[in-house]
């Protein structure tokens, strides 16, 4: 991994030549699913709607990810889904909050999530070869979260993400601020359910 940063005048230099020989197996591993994708949507769940998961302090939620089939356009295609849902569930948490997701890798290639302008620990960055190492498939790992900013956030993953992200593997988090008057006020409000249907 090289990371280059400029900022004004002066410019930051990265190294991490052990991230280098991760990124090169992982590529390597998934440049040989990447030759023999399967297509099939036969024996597969049908991708559901997204959900608003509401989850309090000290939660634990479990999160899958599934390979699922969708119509698009007339058109069956096999596709990802968090809990078989396209775009994920929404995870609707109050600032502050601290909550543990135990993800299981159901698709047949690795992956992780990276949980998008969230301020983790590293060891739930979901970044391969800088923070952890991918989830194989059938593998689970507990993700601790600690939502310290209120805000409209997404996670998605950070391996493969040129196909994985594609194929419908994202999803928002939205975190409630402590402070009711955090935002100003508005003269109108809209959309008070999380339902992502089209009018």
């Amino acid at each position: 991994t090289i990371l280059i940063l400029l900022i004004g005048n002066l410019t930051y230099f990265y190294y991490n030549p052990l991230s280098k020989n991760n990124e090169k197996m992982n590529l390597e591993n998934n440049s040989k699913n990447m030759n023999n994708i399967d297509r099939s949507t036969s024996n597969l769940k049908t991708a559901l709607e997204s959900e608003a998961i509401i989850l309090n302090d000290g939660d634990k939620f479990d999160l899958s990810i599934d390979i699922v089939k969708k119509t698009i356009v007339g058109k069956e295609i096999r596709m990802y889904g968090y809990n078989s849902q396209i775009p994920g569930p929404v995870i609707k948490v109050k600032q502050n909050s601290k909550i543990f997701i135990n993800v299981t890798n159901n698709l047949d290639v690795d992956t992780t999530i990276h949980w998008h302008g969230l301020r983790v620990d590293n060891k739930a960055d979901g970044v391969v070869g800088l923070t952890m190492n991918t989830q194989m498939p059938n593998e689970s790992f507990v993700y601790e979260l600690d939502f310290k900013d209120p805000g409209v956030y997404w996670y998605h993953p950070h391996v493969r993400d040129d196909y994985q992200l594609e194929l419908g593997l994202y999803g928002n988090i939205i975190v409630e601020p402590e402070k009711i008057d955090y935002y100003n006020k508005a003269n109108k409000e809209s959309g008070h359910h999380y339902s992502l249907k089209p009018p």
